[in-house]
């Protein structure tokens, strides 16, 4: 006997968004019905978007792409999020570019970290046969880590230009995007145009201005950070992947890119045609191209076919022959190189930033103290003696049981 569509719905609505995900295996039914569940519940759920531990921007579910498995979520009103208070405090710096985004429910989730509890000390389940007590001490096993929730993204650079302040900017990491725009004060506005017009006054004098990476003066875009201000982002659009909304509640759910057709396309293309193998796929570059090939799929409501006709933009393809994976000297491509080193030794990538070594190493452009090598080798290592640590512990616990 099937019961009636709206008794479905009522049972379902009493469940959690983990077993939801789960039922999504019974069949392409139960598939389309708990999706749309789960989009339905998410609509009662903002996303969090928190720099600082105190600077907070809720979103809320606008839409939901059936096909793709992708929610937008939208803000909740028009506030901009302010990344930099202090007003001689250049954005430049990497710890003023770091946010935090996540799903207000991970907040009250108990991840299954650690052990189990009947391994630990002062457990009423750490008794052996006599009655006594097992003296085991995990001190060294973290529990209940969320990576989902723990995870950091780096803002690109704020662009100072006045014609370019609202310039929409976009990061993306495993199965999420952002748009979002940098916003100033209109005092601060000012200011920028001033130092325009002073450079350009002064026949191109840039005595005064910074170096850039590679030793030459940097341009008036470099500069701006270097002017009182205080800085804000606007957010148009959080684009999340239902595997990204439902991976903050448990850590072993797979999180595959958002569009995966689009990044498998690019990456045949450019092996193929550009033998170009190794770079950063999240990169800003990349991720505008992946989102305006899917959105040139969705108008015309078909996907495209690879062929050797198609042609990779210019600027792109500049882009990732200048900056090849290893080549790339900016923080944000750093950081994709030790997730991807993390994710090819089995390792979740996200485990990173549970590691306060890592922060530093941002903070400090990876010195070579700090270097992306070294960071990778302290995490494996971690990792590893982590591992090896919670098994000791059980075997030591079988012993007395």
């Amino acid at each position: 006997m099937k019961l009636p569509f709206e008794i479905i719905e009522h049972i379902l609505s009493f469940v959690d968004y983990l077993e939801l995900y789960r039922y999504r295996e019974i069949s392409h039914t139960w598939q389309q019905l708990v999706e749309q569940r789960i989009f339905d519940n998410a609509k009662h759920n903002p996303l969090i978007l928190c720099h600082d531990g105190d600077q907070e921007l809720e979103l809320l579910a606008h839409s939901f792409d059936i096909i793709h498995k992708v929610i937008e979520f939208r803000p909740r009103n028009k506030d901009s999020l302010l990344v930099t208070k202090n007003d001689t405090f250049p954005p430049s710096i990497f710890a003023t570019r770091m946010v935090k985004l996540f799903f207000e429910p991970w907040k009250t989730v108990v991840m299954p970290g650690g052990l189990p509890a009947k391994y630990y000390y002062n457990s009423n389940a750490n008794k052996d046969k006599n009655g006594d007590d097992i003296n085991i001490e995990p001190s060294s096993i973290p529990e209940h880590y969320n990576p989902a929730f723990e995870q950091q993204h780096m803002l690109p650079a704020s662009s100072g230009i006045h014609a370019t302040e609202y310039e929409p900017h976009i990061i993306a990491k495993q199965g999420i995007m952002m748009s979002f725009s940098y916003v100033h004060r209109p005092d601060i506005r000012k200011q920028r145009r001033e130092l325009e017009r002073q450079i350009i006054a002064d026949n191109g004098n840039y005595v005064f201005l910074p170096m850039d990476q590679r030793g030459y003066p940097a341009s008036v875009t470099a500069t701006t950070p270097w002017l009182p201000r205080q800085c804000g982002i606007q957010v148009h659009w959080i684009k999340a992947s239902l595997a990204w909304v439902i991976s903050g509640f448990h850590p072993y759910v797979t999180v595959p890119p958002l569009y995966p057709e689009q990044y498998n396309r690019l990456q045949k293309i450019l092996g193929d045609k550009h033998r170009i193998f190794r770079y950063d796929m999240y990169s800003e570059p990349v991720t505008k191209y992946i989102l305006q090939q899917q959105e040139e799929d969705n108008n015309i409501n078909r996907k495209k076919k690879i062929d050797d006709d198609h042609t990779l933009p210019k600027h792109l393809l500049n882009y990732l022959r200048a900056y090849m994976e290893d080549d790339n000297p900016s923080v944000e491509s750093r950081i994709s190189q030790v997730e991807r080193i993390l994710e090819q030794e089995n390792i979740d990538p996200r485990l990173l930033w549970k590691y306060g070594f890592v922060r530093y190493g941002i903070v400090t452009n990876f010195a070579p103290s700090n270097s992306r090598d070294a960071i990778v080798s302290r995490i494996l290592e971690a990792e590893k003696c982590l591992q090896k640590e919670k098994q000791r512990i059980i075997e030591q616990y079988k012993n007395y049981v």
